[in-house]
């Protein structure tokens, strides 16, 4: 299991998080085998922003694998922490996920 924040600046005029989560969803459906999501856009703060939860699964080189990504902006760019572990894993460092989410500071 891991945690990885990245952040990704938008070429749309208008940046939301519903626009960016549907861009990403294409690339996932092309990029994983038997992808699926399973939470979409539940409403979460992070880093004291207002953000969505997307919690999706896919198989890559035969590996199933599970996923959460929280998406966030901040100034003119998005944020996103994704939470990758195998499914039946996947449950076993929620209070650990929640403890990065509910410390997790902007700069």
């Amino acid at each position: 299991s891991s945690v990885s924040v990245t952040s990704y600046y938008p070429e749309l005029d208008t940046p939301s998080i519903a626009a960016y989560w549907e861009m990403c969803k294409e690339s996932y459906g092309a990029t994983y085998d038997n992808f699926k999501v399973t939470e979409e856009a539940k409403e979460i703060v992070l880093g004291g922003k207002a953000a969505a939860s997307y919690v999706f699964e896919g198989e890559m080189a035969g590996q199933a694998l599970k996923y959460r990504q929280i998406i966030a902006v901040h100034g003119d760019k998005f944020y996103i922490m994704t939470y990758t572990s195998t499914p039946e894993n996947y449950d076993l460092h929620e209070t650990e996920l929640q403890a990065i989410i509910d410390n997790f500071k902007f700069k």
